[in-house]
């Protein structure tokens, strides 16, 4: 079963990237041999049947210049956004575009939810009987996100993080979606995602828990570190998300060991070819510079501490 249409929503500033974030948006940091963007792009692949859509906005010239050069993008179609008009209005922008016809499937850039055939179809089965379903997962309370509060299997209630119990699981949007651009009533420029498009006060909003799901992200400094070692250690397994790298040729394998990649030193990942690599670092470009015996990331001279919380 698939889709009309899926956007990949890529039009954010990626503040949580740091300063390497300021010099490479963070939809085209790379995950070894392709970028971020060209795995979503892929993902988004096996679910869609017309039309594979990026919209854009910050750092719209970067990344309009990756996506001209990558030829995964060749049939990907990119919605430029002049004006910051959030999830709610890119999402309209994109109904617009296609006569708010179809049944669309909203990405976030940075994460990846591997559902298997149940799941998949469970969802499809829901978006049949609901004018949108927003997939959730549990999250603790210090994490700061809001809550989405149901009953069975339809939203009732977004509940602000504040008046939520810091140390109490709830349930959290994870920023994958399934719309029915139909039942949308048409709307131009900003507007929030849960005010014209899942409008669980007027229209029917089903919801999907996936916390039982692999889910992998990269949206932050920390999450893209932790994400870009646990490719390395998990390799040899039968993981989903792994298989999917592998059936995409993410990796070069004789360069994988169990805690390193292109590199002798322990934990240390070489995108780069450095010969004095130090240990505990994610290399994206040559350095001169000497880099501290801690969790880093550097590019072009600059390290990113990833030792602090982030998120």
């Amino acid at each position: 079963m698939q889709v009309d249409y899926v956007l990949v929503l890529a039009a954010g500033k990626g503040t949580r990237m740091g300063e390497i974030g300021k010099s490479i948006p963070k939809v085209i940091w790379p995950v070894f041999n392709k970028s971020i963007l060209e795995l979503e792009v892929l993902y988004a692949s096996q679910y869609v049947k017309k039309q594979t859509f990026i919209n854009v906005h910050h750092y719209k010239e970067k990344i309009c210049e990756h996506i001209k050069s990558k030829d995964t993008f060749k049939n990907v179609e990119v919605l430029i956004e002049d004006d910051v008009i959030d999830i709610g209005g890119a999402i309209h922008n994109l109904a617009q575009h296609v006569n708010y016809k179809g049944k669309l499937l909203v990405l976030n850039s940075d994460q990846f939810i591997m559902l298997d055939q149940d799941q998949w179809k469970k969802l499809y089965q829901l978006s049949e009987v609901n004018d949108s379903v927003i997939l959730t997962y549990n999250v603790i309370g210090r994490d700061l996100y809001n809550a989405t509060i149901r009953e069975g299997e339809k939203l009732v209630e977004i509940r602000p993080n504040s008046i939520m119990d810091r140390e109490k699981e709830h349930e959290t949007y994870t920023g994958m979606s399934i719309i029915n651009l139909e039942s949308l009533s048409p709307h131009k420029g900003e507007s929030k995602f849960f005010e014209s498009v899942a409008d669980y006060k007027n229209l029917r909003v089903g919801v999907m828990n996936i916390d039982d799901s692999k889910y992998w992200d990269f949206g932050t400094i920390r999450r893209y570190y932790n994400s870009m070692f646990d490719i390395i250690h998990k390799w040899k397994e039968n993981e989903p998300f792994i298989s999917f790298l592998k059936s995409k040729n993410v990796l070069d394998s004789n360069k994988v060991n169990e805690k390193n990649y292109n590199s002798n030193q322990s934990h240390v990942i070489d995108l780069a070819e450095n010969k004095n690599a130090t240990k505990r670092t994610i290399y994206l470009s040559q350095t001169k510079v000497a880099v501290p015996e801690q969790d880093c990331i550097v590019f072009n001279d600059i390290i990113e501490s990833v030792d602090l919380p982030s998120f």
